[in-house]
């Protein structure tokens, strides 16, 4: 799911968590900006740097890790992760 590349690094982290992602695509700024905090986002089992062989790797061939699962025209593409734009979520009640 998406999250706001304007955000800080504890805003990013705090996003990450609070999904329960597992896997993290970035690109190098949003990455470095969150590097000193992965090891301790116990979730997140997999992160990747857009614009790195690691990452192309994953866009080509048959990867075996990559899903098969058939994609309808009507199908959900993205469920935005949203905590609301006013107050922090761990301020409210």
């Amino acid at each position: 799911m998406p999250l706001n590349a304007w955000w800080k690094a504890e805003e990013l982290e705090f996003g990450l968590n609070d999904s329960g992602a597992k896997v993290l695509i970035a690109d190098a700024r949003r990455l470095e900006s969150l590097r000193s905090r992965l090891v301790e986002m116990r979730e997140l089992t997999h992160h990747f740097e857009i614009g790195t062989p690691e990452f192309a790797a994953l866009l080509e061939g048959d990867d075996p890790r990559m899903p098969t699962t058939p994609i309808d025209e009507d199908d959900v593409l993205a469920i935005l992760y949203t905590s609301g734009t006013t107050v922090s979520p761990r301020a409210r009640p």
